[in-house]
């Protein structure tokens, strides 16, 4: 039975382009997705342990196309020659992934006290804008708070407003920043992303991989653990690339992210290296 949130708690989750997750995999910006080989294959199983289903428009995606096209708009470069072809991304494909806010690596970073709060009254006969308003922001890392109003701590002003901008919804909408709202910071991440849900998802899948782990130390069958070992490490993927990687200010004392990551880059080594 796959893992991942109740149906109420998918609309706080953005939702990742077969694009970016190509652009992450060969980024070398998380470990974890070096050697990726079948970026289609993870990206059916990010949908899988979330939804239950995989899209039919995602299953005829063809990968070759989507290098070419990367390839052809330089946000990736080919390097190594013939088998020991690699992909690796370019400065504009790191722009990119930082436009979209899907850098990974925000718990790394000082934030810098600052809310970034969105307020919008679009029409109901608008409804068009609407929606994509709404997509870019979830794009963007922004959180649902309230009826038209959604927050980020992100520093994603000017890329918003250039949105607002191209799609004539300055006079519709109203972009604040500000140091500081009425609840804790915690407490608000904590309704506005579902923090407690991914916070327990990485507690589960790092009990299954020491698990995983023992078994591997005690030489018991590696085969048969390698299989059982990809399933996990998919749905750790997936848990992954649902994270909105909030600033350290944001998350419970006892974020399991990196530890979790540690130890499946270290079993997966094991795997890769086993005869």
């Amino acid at each position: 039975m796959p893992i991942g949130p109740r149906n109420d708690e998918l609309k706080k989750m953005r939702k990742i382009k077969l694009t970016d997750i190509l652009l992450l995999s060969v980024s070398g910006l998380l470990d974890i997705f070096q050697e990726i080989k079948d970026p289609l294959g993870i990206y059916s199983k990010y949908y899988e342990n979330f939804y239950g289903f995989v899209p039919d428009r995602w299953k005829r995606q063809n990968y070759y196309a989507l290098v070419s096209r990367l390839l052809k708009d330089k946000r990736i470069e080919k390097i190594g020659k013939k088998s020991q072809t690699k992909y690796k991304i370019t400065s504009k494909g790191l722009i990119h992934l930082q436009d979209k806010q899907l850098l990974l690596n925000n718990q790394k970073k000082k934030w810098d006290k600052k809310w970034r709060i969105l307020i919008f009254d679009i029409e109901e006969t608008n409804r068009y804008k609407r929606r994509l308003l709404r997509y870019k922001l979830k794009e963007l890392g922004f959180g649902y708070f309230q009826r038209s109003v959604w927050i980020s701590p992100y520093d994603v002003s000017e890329n918003l407003e250039k949105f607002l901008d191209i799609y004539n919804l300055k006079d519709k909408a109203v972009l604040i920043e500000s140091s500081k709202l009425s609840m804790p910071n915690k407490k608000i991440a904590s309704i506005v992303w579902p923090i407690n849900k991914i916070k327990l998802l990485y507690e589960e899948i790092y009990k299954k991989l020491y698990r995983l782990f023992k078994l591997v130390k005690s030489n018991k069958d590696k085969h048969e653990l390698k299989l059982n070992f990809n399933e996990i490490y998919n749905q750790l993927v997936s848990v992954i690339l649902h994270d909105p990687h909030l600033p350290k200010d944001f998350l419970p004392v006892d974020w399991q992210y990196s530890k979790t990551v540690e130890l499946a880059k270290k079993l997966r080594s094991i795997f890769l290296n086993q005869n």
